[in-house]
């Protein structure tokens, strides 16, 4: 049950914990556009308020509000961002305090009509917070951690030294804060305060994020990431009642598996454009974007299939739906596979993951492995060395698909490069081929690096057109005749 604290007659806000959030957006409309497809929060002008501000709302509960950073009190280049309130009892005494102990004051106590009074820091790790003692205003409610609704609950601070963030707010303060959690920063990120929701359904929360433009990335450590389009960032975990329908969709993936596997014969790795869309046919580079961690389960259950300077390749499990979901979702991911369309958990769970479940007898082995980066753990994507027959391990496919915070950092090389070695010495391969569209210039010079060489360009009909298809596409291979004369 959620826990509520007295109305707004009842006095202001329990003190030491976060009680209000801001949305400070360069985009308004489309930041209320996109929280509202994907968390289903209400975006609403307080008629009652005299600066007419747009109000968050989950359910009954208002949780925060919306800034235009278009407004002249900001200052040029603002970026947006979250601005996270907490409650305390004197907000220049605790600002003093705050100063004292190594933080920088960005904007001083000051009197904001009903809103209290208000002051902006950033603390010691350099994560930008406020204080603030709010006037008639009862907080957010308290929910269970494992509660669904999207009501805020607590906030995650991620940085390089999470004991000495822990220790400002509790001497800032006067008391360790309620509702906070402090942890070391798994990937290079700027530190920030990220909200913390609950949700019933994280997978539907996953697939609607992408399909608005937005981010959501797994996180083995804690709660999930959501990113919207504009960067606004906010932790994302299952509700209690989400455990049981987790569990009901990795009993349909092992089902789904088993089905495969009776039903997998000798059939042709391009029958379909869909077919194509779980190969490594060209998502090997572009921009910047947040990786994704390493779920616990899998680590613990996956051994090793190979290891390079910087990558790890293990067998996927059940338990990297969230990855690949993430993963298929981005558009430029799949720019060269489906166009970019968006990909549903149930499309995982049923299509992709028994096809990267798949052993094959002819090298006894699967097909197709995670690929994290060896010194984190971070889930980069997945390389694929398969034989398109089963019964035949002469010729293999080889194939990646690697998420963007990876690209430009030559994993897909390495990666490529340490498979068709394992192909060639270990699993009987004479013979390596790939494929991809002849507009895919990136993945083209993967091939080549990797040591393959232009073999044809051909056409063939897919279900769905996509753009650059009509270009074509082409092949590369690799023998192992060429390969031991490859220098090493």
């Amino acid at each position: 049950m959620t826990r509520h604290y007295p109305g707004p007659g009842a006095g202001p806000a329990p003190l030491n914990e976060f009680c209000w959030m801001d949305l400070k957006t360069h985009d308004p409309s489309g930041t209320a556009a996109f929280f509202s497809s994907v968390l289903g929060w209400d975006f609403a002008v307080d008629e009652e308020d005299w600066r007419k501000a747009v109000m968050i709302s989950a359910g009954h509960h208002r949780i925060g509000g919306v800034s235009d950073l278009a407004q002249p009190v900001y200052p040029p280049g603002t970026p947006a961002h979250i601005a996270c309130y907490l409650a305390v009892d004197d907000v220049d005494a605790r600002t003093a305090v705050a100063a004292e102990n190594g933080a920088q004051i960005v904007v001083p106590p000051f009197d904001a009509g009903d809103q209290g009074r208000i002051a902006t820091l950033i603390d010691p790790v350099g994560a930008a917070f406020s204080l603030g003692r709010p006037q008639g205003f009862p907080g957010w409610p308290v929910p269970s951690p494992y509660e669904a609704g999207a009501l805020p609950h607590h906030a995650v601070l991620a940085c390089e030294d999470p004991e000495r963030a822990e220790h400002f707010y509790a001497v800032t303060v006067g008391a360790p804060l309620a509702r906070a959690a402090f942890r070391k920063a798994s990937i290079a990120t700027p530190p920030r305060w990220e909200p913390v929701v609950a949700v019933a359904d994280p997978e539907g929360v996953a697939a609607r994020a992408c399909a608005h433009g937005g981010e959501f990335v797994p996180d083995a450590e804690g709660p999930a990431r959501l990113r919207s389009p504009e960067g606004l960032t906010f932790r994302v975990q299952a509700a209690h009642g989400a455990e049981a329908a987790e569990a009901a969709q990795a009993a349909q993936a092992a089902q789904a598996v088993e089905a495969a596997q009776a039903a997998q014969g000798a059939r042709s790795a391009r029958s379909a454009r869909s077919a194509q869309s779980d190969q490594a046919t060209g998502a090997a580079r572009g921009t910047q974007a947040a990786p994704a961690t390493r779920t616990a389960s899998a680590a613990r259950t996956s051994p090793v299939f190979l290891e390079t300077d910087r990558l790890r390749l293990r067998p996927f499990t059940a338990a990297d739906a969230p990855h690949l979901l993430a993963l298929d979702n981005d558009p430029e991911v799949m720019r060269y596979i489906n166009g970019g369309r968006p990909v549903s958990g149930e499309e995982i769970r049923e299509r992709t993951l028994p096809r990267l479940l798949h052993d094959h007898p002819c090298t006894g082995t699967r097909g197709f492995w995670a690929a994290e980066e060896k010194a984190t753990g971070t889930f980069l994507g997945w390389f694929e060395l398969r034989p398109p027959a089963d019964h035949d391990p002469a010729v293999v496919e080889l194939g990646y698909r690697l998420n963007r915070a990876s690209w430009g950092r030559g994993y897909a090389t390495e990666g490529a490069r340490a498979l068709i070695r394992k192909g060639f010495t270990d699993l009987g391969a004479e013979r390596v081929t790939a494929n991809t569209m002849a507009v895919n210039a990136a993945s083209r010079r993967v091939m080549e690096k990797a040591g393959l060489t232009f073999l044809r360009a051909y056409t063939e009909e897919w279900p769905d057109a996509i753009e650059g298809s009509e270009h074509g596409e082409v092949e590369y291979v690799l023998t192992r005749g060429e390969w031991g004369d490859c220098p090493a």
